[in-house]
């Protein structure tokens, strides 16, 4: 039941690379003896498509979603790579991004083929948690720098939620709620080990142009050139997420973000 959940959620979203990693993306950059710890709605897959700039054919990058991934096909930014435990994967995923394909039956079934042959090859994935990545690099875990981009657990939540927002079958309101009862993994989860934040560079979507600035001057990648808009238009709402949230939604937001809260001081 759950491989033909997951074919069919697929075929839904009509993009192989919106659902092949949805669950868990990340970059390790050997060279730069950097780790970064992707988060969920919070602009991180911009910022990995610009970080790829400085990749080299060593480093590992994980798939993305489809329009991010479409931009790394073009230099200076470099494709997913060594992310997989066969190259024929990695191969035909390229392919299947970069070739024109047929519409209709003929697509749904190349990402069928492709997304199965991804699920049984990967070794890295995207917005993959900390002990995860710590289980498969040991040592190399320990001694990389470690990064991270974090945003306020209420606007993380509005954001998710108007990405699957679909306003002909059912209220934002009961989208919200959805969202909170789905079981996706808080932020918080991909960034600490024991409840403690391994990340030792933080940078706050709040302040993302000045935190990005800091980044690049503490390691020396420029980043800004690079950065492209990947998800800016999915949100239907620019009103502050208290706005747009119940107290109960808020509550329960809180509930399963307290550790973001404490770590990061957001207010309730």
């Amino acid at each position: 039941m759950r491989a033909i959940f997951f074919v069919q959620w697929c075929v839904v979203n009509r993009d192989l690379t919106k659902c092949a990693y949805g669950r868990e993306v990340m970059i390790y950059l050997k060279q730069h003896n950097l780790i970064f710890l992707k988060t969920r709605k919070t602009a991180s897959t911009s910022f990995e498509v610009a970080l790829s700039a400085h990749a080299t054919g060593g480093d590992v990058l994980t798939p993305i979603s489809g329009q991010g991934e479409r931009m790394r096909l073009s230099a200076p930014l470099r494709f997913a790579q060594n992310w997989a435990r066969s190259g024929a994967v990695e191969a035909r995923y390229r392919r299947f991004v970069s070739a024109p394909a047929p519409r209709g039956w003929r697509r749904r079934l190349e990402r069928r083929i492709v997304e199965r042959r991804m699920e049984r090859a990967r070794v890295f994935g995207n917005h993959m948690a900390a002990d995860k990545l710590r289980a498969l690099l040991g040592d190399r875990f320990d001694a990389a720098h470690k990064l991270c981009i974090v945003r306020h657990p209420y606007e993380v939540l509005v954001s998710f939620a108007w990405m699957w927002h679909d306003p002909a079958r059912r209220s934002f309101a009961q989208t919200v709620d959805w969202a909170l009862g789905c079981g996706v993994r808080p932020n918080h989860e991909i960034i600490t080990l024991g409840g403690d934040l391994v990340a030792d560079h933080v940078i706050r979507f709040e302040r993302l142009s000045a935190d990005i600035a800091a980044f690049e001057t503490r390691f020396g990648l420029s980043v800004a050139p690079h950065l492209p808009r990947t998800k800016s238009r999915s949100r239907g709402d620019m009103r502050p997420a208290r706005e747009q949230l119940s107290r109960l939604q808020m509550a329960r937001c809180y509930e399963q973000n307290a550790l973001m809260f404490e770590m990061m001081g957001y207010g309730r």
